[in-house]
């Protein structure tokens, strides 16, 4: 099981290590040297089997280091352990020999830092524990940041994916593929090798983005319809990057994507429902005006125009901006008379000089009372 590294990479100085040799005489000089080095030797043991032993008993997190002699006592040998310790342990080794270095290395794939050639020199041995456990932890925070990035990655709720220039997606995550419906990233990856013209609807529009990237370098809300695995059309919100290259070309550009597909429909049927209301609205005859609860106009018809407005436009401005002081007084106390009865019609009727006015609710999909519609009837110019 891997360890966690505990120690912070400023902490140089000592270091406990486990010594695993069979030799007397050895055994007595590397005490001799990491002692005086500062070092905590955690053990000194002759065998794989007993330096397994020790790293259970002991467990992995106590033992920074590993020195480790080729030629052991026991069934296994020194570069079948240092396997084991790597795989097994996480730590690194560095391997003690007489050997030379064809005879060391032979046929055999070790995953030691380095060898030490007997007899052991005290500078040699220093500088390569520090090397070695300076660079195995080094190794191990970017295994952990790789790690952590790809957890990321992986389980991001937007769509990621990364792609060459040429539009060949080389990474994704399963965002992404559930956004077109693959029912993997490794579909997705596999399946999308041109998005000139698997991914995007448009006709050229990779080649677009691409270039406007080789200029600005990066791409913010860029809205494109892109095709699903079984050809739907489905609307997408993306961030692009361009990652350069050493000489500053785009090796790759990567790109967070959202489905705004759902936004894309509401927009349109607010538009096919707002131009239908339109159309309403201006073939009846009498004024109508739609205003929000605090009776800023949102549409009016052309007779309202007609009535009420001089010159200029109608957006934004408030009844009491338009209406004469009297008609507003009638739309106010009907407003009040609507808001009180939380959005029943009603109508306040006509008096000597001021029409009739009428207020209906106007609601939204969840049938919330969002606004009114007024009509005003036998409307009475004032000037």
């Amino acid at each position: 099981m891997p360890r966690t590294c505990k120690k912070t990479l400023g902490d140089m100085h000592r270091y406990s290590i486990l010594v695993v040799e069979d030799d007397a005489v050895t055994r007595t000089t590397l005490q001799h040297f990491l002692t005086s080095m500062g070092h905590l030797i955690t053990g000194m043991v002759s065998s794989a089997e007993e330096c397994f032993e020790h790293l259970e008993a002991a467990g992995p997190d106590r033992t920074d280091l590993v020195l480790m002699d080729i030629m052991l006592d026991g069934e296994m040998d020194g570069r079948e352990a240092a396997v084991r310790v790597a795989s097994e342990y996480n730590l690194p080794v560095i391997f003690l020999t007489g050997l030379s270095p064809e005879d060391v290395i032979g046929d055999h794939d070790t995953p030691a830092a380095c060898y030490i050639h007997k007899p052991v020199h005290k500078s040699e041995l220093a500088a390569n524990i520090q090397l070695t456990v300076r660079n195995h932890r080094m190794e191990q925070e970017l295994r952990e940041s790789e790690h952590r990035y790809r957890s990321l990655f992986d389980n991001a709720v937007a769509g990621i994916y990364q792609a060459t220039p040429e539009g060949r997606v080389i990474d994704a995550n399963s965002s992404f593929a559930r956004i077109l419906g693959y029912d993997s990233a490794a579909e997705a990856v596999e399946s999308l090798r041109d998005l000139g013209v698997q991914y995007y609807d448009e006709a050229g529009r990779w080649s677009k983005i691409v270039q406007r990237l080789e200029r600005e370098g990066e791409l913010v809300r860029e809205q494109s319809a892109v095709l699903g695995r079984d050809g739907d059309l489905i609307w997408v919100s993306e961030h692009l990057r361009a990652i350069p290259d050493g000489q500053g070309n785009i090796a790759c550009i990567v790109a967070v994507v959202l489905d705004i597909t759902e936004r894309k429909e509401a927009e349109e049927n607010m538009r096919l429902t707002t131009n239908l209301l339109h159309q309403t609205v201006d073939s009846l005859p009498v004024p109508l005006v739609l205003t929000d609860l605090d009776s800023n106009i949102i549409l009016h018809n052309q007779p309202f125009a007609d009535c009420y407005c001089n010159n200029g436009s109608l957006e934004s401005l408030n009844l009491a901006d338009v209406l004469p002081k009297a008609l507003h007084a009638q739309c106010a106390q009907a407003f009040s008379r609507f808001l009180a009865s939380s959005g029943q019609a009603l109508t306040v009727e006509a008096t000597d000089d001021v029409p009739a006015v009428t207020v209906s609710p106007y609601r939204d999909a969840e049938d919330q009372l969002i606004g009114a519609l007024v009509i005003i009837r036998n409307p009475v110019l004032e000037t």
